[in-house]
């Protein structure tokens, strides 16, 4: 089983084409910046969302879909990798 038949990128692909991919780009990067300051997923996502609240709002159940998948992939599979498959899966 591959890991974009998950349930989280199952879930995910429903957003396909409904959000700004420019968006969701320029959030993971900050995150990914954000980690490399703290080593930590979850206080970088934390500071990345809280300075981000508006695009954050106007779409929680996909931020929280994407954090979810962050947090249980990247320990595998690595940030990068998992990033990339996010973006590919929304784009």
């Amino acid at each position: 089983m591959s890991v974009l038949d998950e349930e989280e990128f199952v879930t995910l692909r429903k957003y396909k084409g409904k959000v700004k991919v420019e968006n969701v780009e320029r959030i993971i990067d900050l995150i990914e910046e954000e980690m490399k300051k703290t080593d930590k997923l979850k206080t970088a996502a934390i500071y990345v969302f809280a300075n981000n609240v508006e695009e954050i709002k106007s779409n929680k159940e996909l931020y929280e879909i994407i954090l979810k998948i962050l947090e249980k992939f990247s320990p595998k599979l690595g940030f990068d990798n998992v990033a990339e498959l996010i973006k590919s899966s929304i784009s």
